[in-house]
């Protein structure tokens, strides 16, 4: 578990847990909203979740977010599927569904072991 935040990483991590939901909410309430656009809203949803974590942890201690941890990795997780989405047709993704398949699964695969070694080690 990290430090305590000073009072700028407080208020940064304030600030972004606010913009990040205002983001994924602009994202999700547009008229048309595309793969990508659902994508970044939410990551942007999940970032502002693990962002507002880091506030609780610092005002009340952190014994109240004990799944900080976890909620990084699925932060880190979601703008990881975020920038394949944006890359999948330099990466070949869009035209071989297999490998997109393979990917996912891959990735699915990571995401999961990192999750359970945090639960198990409780890191």
């Amino acid at each position: 578990m990290p430090a305590m935040l000073g009072t700028i990483g407080l208020l940064s991590h304030l600030v972004a847990t606010i913009a990040f939901g205002i983001l994924g909410l602009a994202l999700v309430l547009r008229r048309a909203p595309t793969g990508v656009r659902l994508a970044v809203a939410l990551a942007s949803f999940v970032t502002a979740f693990w962002a507002g974590g880091h506030v609780l942890a610092s005002a009340y201690g952190a014994d109240l977010v004990p799944w900080l941890s976890r909620a990084e990795t699925l932060r880190t997780a979601a703008w990881i599927g975020v920038l394949i989405l944006l890359q999948r047709r330099s990466l070949g993704l869009a035209e071989r569904p297999s490998q997109s398949f393979a990917l996912a699964v891959g990735m699915g695969f990571i995401i999961a072991l990192q999750l359970a070694l945090d639960i198990m080690f409780d890191l």
